[in-house]
């Protein structure tokens, strides 16, 4: 038998906060998704900023590391898929 032991995922103001302290998140972007998956332990964030420019995001489970930019990444059309609309 294989136990997996699973942290609950950063509180949503905690990931937000990291992206803003880093810059990437300023008063004048917009969060326009933010969910929690499960299957990856991962927050997929869709910022769009002052300038039109959309950004995709992952933090990990202890919302200390993140990667993204603006290449729409594979999980984006997952996402839409699964009836959820992200960054519209």
């Amino acid at each position: 038998m294989t136990c997996v032991i699973r942290k609950p995922p950063p509180n949503k103001e905690a990931v937000l906060s990291a992206l803003r302290t880093d810059k990437l998140l300023t008063p004048k972007t917009k969060v326009v998704f933010a969910r929690w998956d499960q299957k990856s332990q991962q927050w997929r964030i869709v910022l769009v900023h002052a300038s039109g420019l959309r950004t995709y995001w992952e933090t990990d489970a202890t919302a200390l590391a993140y990667s993204g930019g603006s290449q729409k990444p594979s999980w984006y059309d997952e996402e839409a898929s699964a009836g959820r609309t992200p960054g519209v």
